[in-house]
């Protein structure tokens, strides 16, 4: 019977159901509705793959499912009530078709790809500006190619679509010097690279990574399980890129024991690869550039950031990057044996059929993930150039907050970090809770660093890090996206100032 309070039952899914956003599950436990407010947006969905939206003026309710996750209930009956697998509610017999929501990292806010101006609820707070708005091609509007992919029968392996966005990717981004390899992520695409830069060790050794503490927490991992220990140096108090005298000094002191240099781009922003380039040859080390945030950024020669750089350089393509797809990465040197090495080694080792002759892993992306790909090229120009015009609005309306020194013609923007205006009177904390009154939704990249957390601190060395220290106690990371207006951007300035 299908009363007020009960739940009418939907057909079993394979997988168990969990939600993808806490804020509404937070307002049910606490005995409230979730109230979509406007713009319609979407339900927190579950793994199984519901793809319900709220109809407007239905009341709704989240209930425990036998797997412990929430699920929404119509009527009445009070949250947790009644147990069972997710239902759909009476009202919503129709099926309403919806984009598919997608989840700010570390934000806990759902939202529909795209939108304009969505707005969720986290602990009784509307967020009319999310910190990210992951804008990825669209594979419904790809089912051409993935049907070409099934026709074809090869999936994965290197396959022909994963081929032309290696060549397509060569030419837009980097003027068709180098070559491109493709990765199924670009924490995997460090390790590659790390592994192939320190060469063989001797057994026992103790050998470093050297890299920034102010960067994310993937850069250390990969050098982690590349077998080498994390070495932390400080960052430039202007650029927040590498300080060049604290990896100069490092590299003294720890003299024939640091296998590879691991600069990291930081924010998108450029680095000087030319004085790289010159520390390998002087100092006998490896080098691997992380530029996860970086792939449509333009050096001073107004050519794509790393062209014609001989070592790796290992790029982002993950969801909420600028070039977003779903998972993935790409690495580009102007080394065609280094980048024959990477594939073979991508490709488990296999230098010979089924035969391993070097270390390998299986880093290669799938053909549906190569084809996100490609279809993402398509007017990249155009977001980038957007996305600095929002960055330039950004620098006019907080003038008295400090920003990135920019190194390049333009960076490919993911998120706008600035550092905290210098008279603020109160803590970090207190700001972000003001703009999350204010229904702005914003982060802290990267704080805590590397030297900050736990694990890192075990297994890592480090360095003085005063700049780090400075930056990272005062920084913020605001709001930007493919759909974000400048008025949106406005609103964000006034909240912060």
């Amino acid at each position: 019977m299908r009363g007020a309070g009960s739940l009418v039952r939907r057909r079993p899914r394979r997988s168990p159901c969990r939600l993808l956003a806490d804020a509404e599950a937070g307002r049910a436990a606490a005995g409230r509705d979730p109230r979509p407010g406007r713009g319609d947006p979407c339900l927190p969905l579950c793994g199984a793959g519901c793809r319900s939206r709220i109809k407007r003026g239905a009341v709704q309710r989240l209930a425990p499912c036998r797997e412990g996750s929430l699920h929404l209930q119509r009527g009445g009956a009070a949250a947790g009530a009644v147990p069972g697998r997710l239902r759909r509610p009476h009202a919503l017999r129709r099926r309403f078709r919806q984009r598919a929501p997608v989840l700010g990292p570390g934000t806990g806010r759902c939202f529909p790809a795209g939108s304009r101006s969505p707005q969720t609820e986290e602990g009784g707070l509307i967020v009319r500006i999310p910190f990210l708005r992951p804008n990825p091609a669209r594979l419904s509007k790809l089912l051409p190619g993935l049907e070409a992919i099934e026709a074809s029968g090869t999936f994965t392996n290197y396959g022909p679509v994963n081929s032309r966005f290696e060549a397509e990717a060569t030419a837009k981004f980097f003027g068709g010097r180098g070559g491109c390899l493709t990765v199924n992520n670009a924490t995997i695409g460090l390790m590659l690279a790390l592994r192939e830069a320190a060469g063989e060790a001797p057994r026992g050794a103790t050998r470093y990574a050297l890299m920034p503490s102010f960067t994310f927490a993937a850069t250390a991992h990969a050098a982690i399980w590349a077998g080498l220990t994390p070495l932390l140096c400080d960052i430039d108090p202007d650029r927040w890129t590498p300080c060049a005298r604290s990896e100069d000094a490092l590299l003294e002191r720890y003299a024939g024991q640091i296998a590879v240099v691991m600069p990291y781009a930081t924010f998108g922003n450029g680095l000087d690869l030319d004085r790289y380039a010159a520390l390998a040859r002087r100092h006998g080390v490896g080098i691997v550039v992380d530029a996860a945030a970086s792939l449509g950024s333009i050096d001073d020669s107004s050519q794509g950031f790393g062209t014609g750089f001989p070592h790796a350089i290992v790029y982002s393509m993950h969801a909420t990057k600028t070039f977003a797809t779903a998972e993935g990465g790409l690495i580009y040197c102007d080394d065609t044996e280094r980048l024959a090495r990477l594939r073979t080694m991508g490709n488990f080792g296999f230098g010979e059929p089924r035969t391993a002759t070097m270390p390998g892993l299986n880093s290669k992306l799938s053909e549906a993930g190569a084809l996100l790909a490609l279809a993402k090229l398509e007017g990249f120009e155009q977001i980038v150039a957007h996305r600095a015009a929002l960055a330039d609005a950004y620098r006019h309306g907080l003038p008295g907050c400090r920003f990135q020194q920019v190194v390049g013609r333009q960076i490919a923007y993911q998120f706008m970090p600035v550092s905290m205006p210098a008279d603020h009177p109160g803590p970090r904390a207190a700001l972000l809770a003001s703009l999350a009154a204010a229904g702005v939704a914003a982060g802290h990249y990267f704080s805590p660093h590397l030297a900050e957390q736990p694990y890192f601190q075990r297994v890592s060395e480090i360095a003085e890090l005063p700049v780090t220290e400075r930056v990272a106690s005062r920084i913020l990371s605001l709001p930007l996206a493919d759909s974000m207006t400048v008025a949106e951007v406005e609103m964000v300035c006034a909240a912060v100032r």
